[in-house]
């Protein structure tokens, strides 16, 4: 993953944001909604299968407290 610090106060720049938004391989987040590191490896595990199912909330927390 990289990361692109791109600032929107140039026409320029804007110009560059909109065609990367175009692009199919290329996921725009703004900067309030990219997630923490805890998020992300979170995101990672769920990707590869890796959760916790269960039927119900008490069924979940008493999961959890294992």
């Amino acid at each position: 993953m990289v990361y692109l610090k791109i600032s929107e106060n140039t026409n320029q720049a804007k110009l560059m944001l909109e065609y990367l938004k175009t692009l199919s391989f290329v996921e725009v987040i703004k900067k309030d909604k990219i997630p923490n590191s805890l998020t992300l490896k979170a995101m990672k595990e769920a990707e590869k299968g890796k959760v916790t199912r269960s039927e119900s909330v008490n069924d979940l927390i008493s999961k959890l407290r294992k």
